[in-house]
């Protein structure tokens, strides 16, 4: 058996998915897991401060279906009892653990802070394994904290999902990383996905934009003949915002949009994944995520936000694109394998 050691329980489509993705391709894979259901109280309280301080009571009803509806789908997760503080788990016996995928080593995201048990701290085995972990918004030329770099090298096997996550690991362990695709992009969700109600729209998924690229998302739906639907986050300019969904729903969207406009991470993977045009507005805090973009050829799809027309004009070979994904995940699976048989 197999702990997992992730953000499992938040409010975030991709934090669910990609954990939701990781156990249950693992458990095709044949190897026997379940989610440690951790979580420091700093983390929790700040994930409800951010739904739940509002003024406007509109938005605030749909944050709370929306929570509810995360919670209920969290109920498909196996997962031990909740912890809210990091030690060892007394009475759990495991092989190993598996940390990530997600931001788990950004002890700079100030949701959750510096959490050594991201780390491994207070794990008793010997067998450490992180699987598309990565560190976010730190950066590779950052001085890298002491006391996670310790815990990161007593890891046997070290594998992160972007190109700046593999530069520190490097670093700090002295030997090459893994590159691997995120578990959302192993697991088949086919048959998943709750139906989108909506026809002939272009849906539209980022937590804001500046001015411009309102106006250039606005203008360009208006132009193609589409709704413009905004999904997870409240965008005013869109005449549409569907907030009160659950992460099934968000599945369902993608799957029936025409076309996604995106500045998030797990956005354009949902967007390869489902084989969407699409195009992704560049935003400083993602930056370091999205190298997955090159190692998938798509790396035309980034935009300033003024330019997605011109962007959305070109389009999307996924035959090739297809063929390296395929590739891709050959290879990630081949890590989880190889490092839970060492």
């Amino acid at each position: 058996m197999y702990g997992i050691v992730t953000f499992h329980d938040g409010f975030n489509f991709g934090a669910f998915l990609q954990v939701y993705a990781l156990q249950n391709r693992l458990t095709e894979l044949g190897i026997e897991n379940e989610i440690i259901n951790y979580k420091n109280r700093k983390h929790w309280l700040n994930e409800y401060l951010c739904f739940l301080r509002t003024k406007d009571p509109v938005k605030l009803c749909r944050n709370i279906i929306k929570i509810v509806k995360f919670r209920k789908a969290q109920k498909q997760l196996r997962q031990t009892k909740y912890f809210s503080a990091a030690k060892t788990l007394n009475g759990h016996s495991y092989e190993g653990f598996i940390f990530g995928s997600d931001e788990v080593w950004n002890y700079k995201n100030p949701l959750f802070g510096k959490d050594l048990f991201y780390f491994g701290k207070g794990v008793n085995s010997k067998k450490l394994i992180s699987y598309a972990a990565s560190f976010g918004s730190i950066n590779k030329d950052d001085e890298f904290d002491v006391e996670a770099s310790a815990l990161i090298r007593m890891f046997s096997a070290v594998s992160v999902r972007d190109e700046n996550s593999f530069a520190i690991a490097n670093k700090i362990t002295g030997t090459e990383a893994a590159r691997v695709l995120d578990p959302t992009l192993l697991y088949d969700f086919t048959g998943k996905e709750v139906e989108c109600k909506y026809d002939n729209f272009i849906m539209l998924y980022t937590t804001g934009l500046n001015p411009e690229a309102q106006k250039a998302a606005a203008d360009y739906a208006k132009k193609k003949g589409k709704k413009l639907v905004s999904v997870g986050w409240m965008n005013r300019f869109c005449k549409i915002n569907e907030i009160a969904i659950g992460p099934f729903e968000f599945l369902g969207y993608v799957k029936k949009a025409d076309e996604i406009i995106t500045s998030m991470y797990h956005g354009t993977l949902f967007s390869i994944k489902y084989n969407k045009q699409f195009c992704v507005i560049s935003d400083p805090y993602r930056v370091n995520k999205m190298s997955v973009l090159k190692t998938l050829g798509t790396e035309d799809r980034i935009c300033a936000g003024n330019d997605i027309e011109s962007i959305m004009a070109r389009k999307i070979e996924y035959e090739t694109v297809n063929q390296i994904l395929k590739r891709e995940r050959e290879k990630s699976e081949r890590f989880i394998l190889n490092a839970v048989r060492e």
